[in-house]
């Protein structure tokens, strides 16, 4: 195997993104590389710098403010455009900095949400002009991929220096597809998750929010909401519960930051819910660093409740809970990866994602560790585990950068 020099890129830094990235660095300097981590959020690196030294460069980059999306799908496209552009020639002077910082021209470059690059009106030409280090791209949300073959042959994946795709999906038809949209190799990556149950809080929630929840659960069943809080988590099927379920045998619990982006009905109701929840309800809207803040917020669950709406897609959340045991709610659809995962290894019981009665069964169901036909889950937690771990995501990168 020979070294690179591998700068690695991603423009966000909520939710899953600062595990993804940290642990994607983690694996390239495990194989050997040479890494130039560019992020907003450098503290995440200090570990790997004690231990990796010069082989790690953490080049610091300005956080990009997540707008709210026009609710015109015309303003929406144009929005699109103009981050996608700004992306590009982003990263573009990053790999100029980093040649011009440390006198070394990066081999190759990972961009964690290729997605965001993706645009109509962005073509591979203007990729390959500003982007001209060879480059692979993770696509988060390849089941859109319906909408990004309408680009055609002007899509930025099939650049000339683009060299693989990489997706989190185990889809047949989804792999196939991606291929022909990008016609580059198409490499299926593990959803790996930060599995620290310990260390610093890195939230300014309670560091004692486990025993605060088990204190005020008093033997209910903790179903637990977790994460950025808009409408698409399904806050409004959360609510109907909350305020639908046994009061004596359910505490519902919703941890995190109100979407900074929606202004809708459902986000001006979960407003007026969190100023006044039931009794067995804890809305705390604190942002939870992932790792040991948010798994503690796992650990202490009964119940995930991932009832997202519209969200065909992967999630890490499903790994965290296996990490720890824990059943999930998911939504059902014929092409939904966590339904699917769900029904593969037993994690838990997909109901339509507006079914408020279904979805009651579900939690009743779960409580008791049954399915909704009434048979015990038989869940498969390590094996499904063992798919999305750290030593796959190495091995993954090791097959992609050699």
């Amino acid at each position: 195997m020979t070294a690179k020099d591998i700068l690695v890129f991603d423009h966000l830094d909520t939710g899953h993104h600062p595990t993804f990235i940290a642990a994607y660095v983690k694996a390239l300097l495990e194989l050997g590389h040479r890494v130039y981590a560019c992020y907003s959020q450098p503290e995440i690196f200090v570990p790997f710098v004690q231990t990796y030294g010069d082989q790690l460069t953490v080049i610091p980059i300005r956080r990009t403010s997540q707008k709210k999306i026009p609710r015109n799908r015309y303003l929406a496209t144009i929005q699109t455009a103009v981050q996608a552009f700004g992306l590009w020639i982003r990263i573009g002077t990053l790999t100029r900095r980093v040649e011009r910082e440390t006198g070394r021209k990066p081999d190759m470059c990972l961009i964690m949400m290729i997605d965001a690059f993706m645009s109509p009106f962005v073509g591979r030409a203007f990729a390959d002009r500003m982007l001209r280090t060879d480059w692979v791209g993770l696509l988060m949300r390849p089941r859109y991929g319906e909408a990004h073959m309408r680009f055609g042959m002007r899509n930025v994946l099939h650049a000339r220096h683009c060299r693989e795709v990489l997706i989190i999906d185990e889809d047949r038809d989804v792999i196939a597809q991606t291929a022909r949209m990008s016609g580059k190799p198409v490499h299926v990556m593990p959803e790996v998750t930060d599995e620290a149950i310990d260390g610093e809080s890195g939230t300014s929630l309670q560091p004692d929010i486990g025993s605060i929840i088990h204190a005020r659960a008093a033997g209910r069943t903790v179903v637990s909401l977790l994460g950025n809080l808009g409408r698409m988590k399904g806050l409004d099927a959360f609510m109907d519960l909350a305020s639908s379920m046994p009061a004596d045998k359910f505490l519902f619990v919703a941890a995190g930051p109100m979407s900074e982006s929606e202004e809708n009905p459902t986000m001006r109701r979960f407003r007026e819910f969190a100023k006044h929840p039931p009794e067995h309800c804890l809305v705390m809207l604190e942002r939870i660093s992932d790792g040991p803040p948010f798994n503690a917020l796992v650990q202490s669950s009964d119940i995930i409740f991932a009832l997202y709406l519209n969200f065909p897609h992967s999630s890490n959340l499903m790994t965290k809970a296996a990490l720890f045991r824990k059943p999930v709610l998911v939504p059902d659809g014929q092409s939904h990866i966590m339904a699917e995962a769900a029904r593969r290894y037993g994690l838990g019981i997909a109901v339509p994602e507006r079914d408020i009665v279904q979805a009651r069964k579900a939690l009743e169901g779960l409580a008791c560790g049954t399915g909704l036909s009434g048979a015990p889950l038989q869940p498969r937690y390590d094996e499904y585990l063992a798919l999305h771990s750290q030593m796959r995501l190495k091995e993954e990168l090791g097959r992609i950068f050699g």
